[in-house]
């Protein structure tokens, strides 16, 4: 009978820890991925994705029936990440080392839409929301929309 320390991976949504003595085995949740809105320029939604062990943000929130742009800039030398696949969209691109690549599309109804490596192995989310007024405007906030073109990536 082994009585030992193993190191044992979750799933996608939990990661477990060291095996106690008693053989039970302490499960961690993962912290929520964190979201961030794309930023109107120029009537465009755009995002600046780094793809270094996944994707940085990995999820990603626009509005429905905007024009989408995805700029992912790949620094991980990784075979899996050289493409990136967004089913939903029926788009494929590839994603040459150290360059930024765009993807654009516009997503016509709200929803969750995937985005994933050549592989499957790494993923993302791209959270499309009903367009209108945001919840900052609803409460009477004032929403400034950056409309400067950009010169250089910001990753």
């Amino acid at each position: 009978m082994f009585r030992g320390v193993v190191e044992v991976k979750g799933t996608a949504n939990q990661e477990i820890s060291l095996v106690e003595r008693n053989g039970r085995v302490p499960v961690r949740e993962k912290p929520a991925e964190k979201a961030l809105s794309a930023q109107l320029h120029q009537g465009i939604q755009e995002m600046d994705i780094k793809v270094e062990r996944g994707y940085e943000p990995s999820r990603i929130i626009v509005k429905a029936g905007l024009p989408v742009r995805l700029n992912f800039f790949r620094q991980d030398p990784n075979n899996c990440l050289s493409k990136v696949l967004l089913p939903d969209f029926e788009l494929a691109a590839d994603l040459p080392l150290n360059q930024m690549t765009s993807v654009e599309f516009t997503p016509q109804h709200p929803g969750e839409y995937r985005f994933t490596c050549g592989m499957e192995m790494f993923h993302g989310v791209v959270e499309v929301q009903e367009s209108g007024t945001t919840s900052q405007e609803k409460r009477g906030e004032k929403v400034i929309h950056d409309d400067r073109n950009k010169s250089s990536p910001t990753i």
